[in-house]
């Protein structure tokens, strides 16, 4: 199957409400392919789209956390 990084988006100015506006699932097979990627992406909440965040993601093959 296809592996993707997801993310959760909120927003912090609804308090009174769920700040949770929904997930994006982003490719990965599409960001190792191109090294990096900038693109919008829709966010997914119960099966509706409720809007869209621009991401930039880089690939770096190798890193350690030393």
């Amino acid at each position: 199957g296809q592996e993707f990084v997801k993310l959760t988006v909120k927003d912090n100015d609804r308090p009174m409400f769920s700040n949770r506006l929904g997930e994006v699932k982003i490719p990965l097979d599409k960001v190792i392919a191109n090294g990096r990627i900038t693109d919008w992406f829709m966010i997914e909440l119960d099966g509706k789209i409720t809007g869209q965040v621009k991401c930039e993601i880089e690939y770096q093959p190798g890193l350690d956390s030393q």
